[in-house]
């Protein structure tokens, strides 16, 4: 009798036993379930703050690529002065002539004008490849015979030694002069220090050719002064 006393009690701490274990189990399940609805509520919001940002970068990139393909490129500068008459008429009336990737040429045939831009990618340009574009631009002068020249340097990276700056006054400045060339305006950053310098060399051989060259940080007062 006491033997069977003793089996049953045994077998009712072992069924309370798995009876703990299989609460313990549900209680860790249903903790896990808890956790994992939670996780998919902080995915759906940050899903739903997603969809807003890219929605609103799909607004933005459809308004840049409007504004590119119904807008020709002009310089901000001139959209800036645009309240002057000459200013404005200098900027509507314009012809690409020439592009690469160091600079671009246009024609402004109603003031007989070349314009020059150079971009930034000058900072990789070579000695040899600047030769090659100030003698493009010398090329398009006796083409299109302008009587000025407009130099936008103020994205030009190239450094331009005093060997080049000799080259120029004895290759390119004749060819400028012949072809009808008598005013030559750079427009460079304010805080060029170069500019004074390259200016006084410029003008010694200007002197001699009676080619006026001159340097502003100012592109209003530059067109005015190139239309004198």
């Amino acid at each position: 009798m006491d033997d069977s006393l003793r089996d049953v009690a045994l077998k009712g701490r072992e069924q309370s036993a798995t009876g703990s274990t299989v609460a313990q189990n549900v209680e860790q399940i249903a903790s896990a379930v808890e956790e994992t609805a939670v996780g998919i509520t902080h995915i759906a919001a940050s899903a739903e703050r997603l969809s807003n940002v890219t929605s609103h970068l799909q607004r933005l990139i459809g308004r840049f690529h409007i504004g590119e393909s119904t807008q020709e490129r002009t310089p901000q500068r001139l959209i800036n002065t645009a309240s002057s008459k000459q200013i404005a008429q200098y900027s509507d009336d314009s012809e690409v002539i020439s592009t690469h990737r160091f600079g671009e040429v246009r024609w402004r045939k109603n003031l007989k004008m070349l314009h020059f831009t150079w971009f930034s990618a000058t900072e990789t340009m070579l000695n040899r490849e600047f030769q090659e574009r100030v003698g493009h631009l010398a090329s398009l002068c006796e083409k299109y015979r302008p009587t000025c020249i407009y130099v936008d340097a103020l994205e030009n990276r190239h450094v331009v030694t005093p060997e080049l700056l000799e080259w120029h006054d004895t290759a390119i400045v004749p060819r400028y002069v012949a072809s009808g060339v008598r005013k030559i305006a750079f427009l460079t950053p304010a805080q060029a220090l170069t500019a004074a310098s390259t200016e006084e060399i410029f003008q010694e051989d200007a002197a001699a050719t009676q080619l006026q060259v001159k340097f502003f940080d100012n592109e209003e007062t530059l067109l005015k002064w190139l239309q004198r």
